[in-house]
């Protein structure tokens, strides 16, 4: 069995919708009632297809999901940290036992340094840090990675649209982090897949952080009714204690 791209471009988009699927689903089971053997068959589903992409970026966010998600739940957290490392021992010990075609799940490829991955872009055109050097036409820049976009989310941010533009995008994300520091542990999974592979122009991402925008807006608003509330009860007490 080689890698499967489905009915995705490629194999990597496969496994980043699975994780971003798998993310938009842990946040709604949060908010909704769904019966727990769906949930483990929706998994189950989602883990398969992101096995047969060999995607590496999305199965460690799969792994950091569920990590998050059961932070909560301190022993079944140990539980499933221990599969995993029991799992990941046992294929680097032995490769053979994944087969021949999965071996780029533990060994490690031509494409999987930082030069490779067009990071080095940065370092060698640095003129372009503060305000973006733009998408496109990338046979411009010097690279180990010719004439390609840079496979990373954030190299993409800093050299395309420079630190001004980065700084916009992660102003909305310090909001969620501010709003509701729980729900922005879940950006984690989708920015670890975003370290090795461009993942900005995938729809199903925006409407992941939608997602999250929504569930830290009422904990925001709450707050601030609180903080209102708050108030109005102690301009009524000092009345009180004027009148008396």
């Amino acid at each position: 069995m080689s890698r499967q791209a489905l009915f995705f471009n490629d194999e990597n988009q496969l496994g980043y919708y699975c994780l971003l699927a798998a993310t938009g689903f842990v946040l709604g089971s949060r908010r909704f009632a769904i019966p727990l053997a769906g949930q483990a068959v929706f998994y189950v589903l989602l883990g398969y297809l992101a096995f047969l992409s060999q995607c590496r970026g999305a199965l460690v966010g799969l792994a950091i999901l569920m990590g998050v998600a059961l932070l909560d739940r301190p022993l079944r957290l140990m539980a499933a940290l221990g599969g995993v490392a029991a799992v990941l021992l046992v294929m680097t010990l032995d490769p053979s036992i994944i087969g021949k075609s999965e071996e780029r799940l533990v060994v490690a490829g031509s494409y999987d340094t930082l030069e490779t991955r067009g990071y080095d872009r940065i370092l060698n055109h640095p003129e372009h840090i503060l305000l973006g050097a733009g998408e496109g036409a990338y046979e411009r820049f010097q690279s180990a990675l010719f004439s390609s976009e840079i496979h990373s989310s954030f190299g993409t941010l800093l050299f395309c649209y420079g630190i001004i533009g980065m700084g916009l995008f992660s102003a909305a994300l310090v909001w969620i982090a501010r709003a509701s520091p729980r729900t922005a542990l879940f950006l984690i999974p989708a920015f670890v897949y975003g370290f090795a592979h461009y993942g900005l122009r995938f729809a199903f991402f925006w409407l992941m952080l939608a997602v999250l925008c929504c569930m830290a807006a009422p904990r925001s608003q709450g707050s601030g009714v609180r903080g209102q509330g708050s108030g109005v009860r102690g301009q009524e007490s000092m009345k009180k204690s004027s009148d008396s």
